[in-house]
């Protein structure tokens, strides 16, 4: 008898759709989508505004429960934990970035930054060192006591980046890290993903219009009328024009 010893997916969907009830309608926003992200790798998700890009990547981060299917994390089904074991689990496997970053202005960026800690229950000196490494690798070790209306759009998305990072999560999941920002820093922010990738193995699932960010990427799934399909780096671009998204 032989055994499977290749290691679970970092993500694997299951047949996930996702449907809505509005007024009184019924929209399938997902349709059957199947996918398996593997350990490490740097994936896009694009497609045109609208179809479900956002919706996935809150299925995949449990911030959101799938109609049908199933998400599994590393081989475990995150769909059948209660509300309490998804808190737990995002706390401690995931880090999210948004395209509006959703820092607490009152407080410094540190501060910001501890906060994944702080809910953890973690030793708060022990919480106060790793932000301020994390800090340090986005160049923001000046700007760490700065409170966050102080700061430049860019330097509070890289607050927000650390923020994630902080607890240096398996999964990052980031919905349009650059697309607030102009072209130089959103450029930045995106070096600084890759970075946290490649230092510190980080899957990382990224939604982005940037199509020139997403060419970049390990590998590119393209959704259309709530379906996947996988993209190679060639069909990119015709792709998209096909379906009127523009490259920022």
């Amino acid at each position: 008898m032989t055994h499977d010893t290749t290691p679970p997916a970092a993500i694997e969907l299951q047949g996930i759709s996702k449907t809505y009830i509005r007024n009184s309608v019924r929209v399938e926003t997902l349709t059957n989508i199947d996918c398996a992200i593997e350990k490490g790798e740097l994936v896009a998700v694009v497609g045109a505004s609208g179809v479900g890009k956002t919706t996935l990547l809150h299925l995949m981060g449990a911030l959101d429960r799938p109609t049908t299917g199933a998400v599994l994390h590393f081989g475990q089904d995150i769909s059948a934990l209660s509300d309490e074991e998804l808190s737990r689990f995002r706390n401690k496997t995931l880090g999210f970035v948004f395209q509006f970053h959703h820092l607490l202005p009152e407080f410094t960026a540190l501060e910001n930054v501890i906060m994944p800690c702080l809910i953890a229950a973690m030793d708060k000196t022990e919480a106060v060192n790793m932000a301020n490494e994390i800090l340090s690798e986005m160049g923001l070790a000046s700007r760490r006591d700065h409170r966050i209306e102080e700061l430049s759009g860019g330097e509070q998305q890289r607050v927000a980046l650390a923020r994630a990072m902080v607890k240096q999560p398996a999964i990052l999941l980031a919905d349009e890290p650059t697309g607030n920002l102009d072209e130089h820093t959103g450029e930045r922010v995106a070096e600084l993903i890759f970075e946290m990738n490649r230092r510190h193995g980080t899957t990382t699932v990224i939604v982005t219009h940037n199509l020139a960010l997403a060419a970049r990427m390990d590998r590119i799934i393209g959704l259309v009328e709530g379906k996947a399909m996988e993209l190679s780096h060639e069909e990119l671009k015709s792709w998209a024009v096909d379906r009127q998204m523009t490259a920022h």
